[in-house]
């Protein structure tokens, strides 16, 4: 008596039920009928075998028997039995249909602990825990992909479903951390995110006149600090796009010290940090590079250093630091901090009565509006003459102490005399510079041979000055003449 199976459900992974190539459990059936007349038979047994694992349905006035099973099989071309063991009154019969398991759909959901809030120079764990869409099937396998506001922060290997992440270089802010999960054999990948806020015990912002002894975590965000920084034993620093008008001092085991896109008149010194210290790193930390005006020490940090790509007016001294950096993987990193020509006069430290964050509360502010820096124009020069060697020097004013970098270039395109006949700007030259105290501003520009003989060409240029300052830009226009010809007597 034949038995027919019905093409069953495509699960795509052990785990879930439903029906149709997206599904987890497969739903597979059977018809039983008389060869004679086609008739079901009903209140029959049939077994369904899928490899190793079986399951076992009862036909219904129809002649069909269903049942539903997991498969535990990697995705893959499967075949599904139907059998029918036969009685009395039926003979023994079975029938094979194709049968694919594909892919199941992942689930990866994340956790902080501490969680949001956290305080500054706090150490964080993230955790993401991978799990099929419906329970019931095999472990996830793999790694997860850890990032912090698009910017990688480490990678895990799943163990029993979860991997974690342990790291303290968040700075100051909301930020929105995701992980990744990347799928194995039997799982398609997923995400999952959380946002965590990061705060410190004192929040300053904007201007704040003297010295600032800080005695509790703190953060400077957009701050303009009037004296030296002085950093306590186990406090920690966070200072994001700010300028401090004298040094930074963090000589006595302060805790964690982050510097990012900010600039400091005086010497920058860390030594004996008890947390990670991170000056300038733009790649895994998403920390801004900085302008130092005097000397950049680290000394003796044993918990991690990232100090990448700063721009150092002073001696550059490190020493004995060591310990891993701020993600899984990472190691103390100090590189690429340079020193410009020619390095400016030093500059004194402003003095003034210091204040202290020991009296703020816990999450308080202090805030006031004054500008960072800008720069002037009112008593430049509007014709510049080049000397013989191709140099030229331009002077303006800016903000006492303000730090930024200067661009010169052809005002107006100019005809190439290439057979190309296309039409260019010349970019002449590029500094970075530190006012001095009185806002005056000097710098000097050497022309490549290729400039001097274009401008030797044209005998004048327009060109187009564009110091950038705290994130600003202030535009300048005037004319460079060309050395005059030598003139050989006979």
């Amino acid at each position: 008596m034949p038995l027919s199976a019905a093409n069953p459900a495509a699960p795509r992974s052990p785990g879930a039920s439903g029906s149709g190539a997206r599904t987890h459990s497969a739903g597979p059936a059977a018809k039983l009928t008389r060869a004679a007349n086609a008739s079901p038979i009903a209140g029959k047994s049939v077994v369904f075998a899928l490899g190793s694992q079986s399951c076992s349905g009862t036909t219904d006035s129809s002649g069909v028997a269903s049942c539903s099973l997991t498969p535990t099989q990697a995705p893959g071309s499967y075949t599904v039995t139907a059998s029918f063991a036969g009685d009395s009154g039926a003979s023994a019969n079975s029938d094979s249909k194709p049968f694919t398991v594909s892919k199941a759909n992942s689930v990866t959901s994340m956790s902080a602990a501490p969680s949001s809030p956290l305080v500054f120079g706090t150490s964080t764990t993230f955790t993401a825990v991978v799990a099929g869409e419906r329970p019931g099937g095999v472990t996830p396998t793999g790694s997860v992909v850890f990032m912090a506001d698009g910017v990688l922060v480490g990678s895990g290997a799943l163990v029993n479903g979860s991997a974690s992440i342990a790291t303290s270089s968040l700075g100051a802010g909301s930020h929105t951390v995701t992980a990744t999960y990347g799928g194995d054999a039997y799982y398609l990948g997923s995400s999952g995110s959380q946002g965590q806020s990061v705060s410190c015990a004192a929040n300053i912002s904007g201007y704040f006149p003297g010295e600032l002894v800080v005695t509790k975590s703190t953060c400077l965000t957009g701050a303009r600090i009037g004296g030296r920084v002085i950093v306590k034993p186990g406090a920690s620093l966070d200072v994001e796009s700010s300028r401090l008008e004298g040094e930074l001092d963090a000589s006595d085991a302060p805790g964690t010290i982050r510097v990012c896109r900010s600039s400091v008149v005086g010497r920058v010194i860390v030594k004996d940090a008890g947390g990670l210290v991170i000056i300038g790193d733009p790649g895994s930390a998403a920390c801004a590079s900085n302008v130092i005006g005097g000397s950049f020490e680290l000394r003796g940090n044993h918990h991690g250093v990232e100090a990448i790509d700063n721009t150092v007016f002073g001696a550059i001294q490190t020493s004995d630091n060591s310990g891993p950096g701020p993600f899984p993987g990472d190691q103390t990193t100090i590189s690429g901090n340079h020193q410009p020509a020619p390095a400016p006069t030093p500059i004194p430290n402003p003095t003034s009565t210091p204040a202290s964050t020991s009296g703020l509360s816990p999450g308080s502010t202090l805030a006031s509006t004054p500008p960072l820096g800008s720069a002037s124009f009112a008593a430049a020069k509007k014709t510049v003459a080049v000397s013989g060697n191709g140099t030229f020097s331009y002077a303006f004013s800016a903000s006492p102490l303000a730090h930024g970098n200067a661009v010169f270039e052809t005002d107006r395109a100019f005809a190439a005399r290439t057979r190309t006949r296309h039409r260019r700007r010349l970019a002449l030259g590029h500094g970075a510079f530190l006012a001095a105290a009185t806002g005056n501003v000097k710098i000097t520009i050497k022309l490549s041979r290729k400039n001097l003989k274009t401008l030797k060409a044209h005998r004048r240029l327009a060109v187009r000055l564009t110091a950038t300052i705290d994130g600003h830009d202030y535009v300048n226009h005037f004319t460079l003449t060309a050395p005059k010809p030598k003139h050989h007597k006979r």
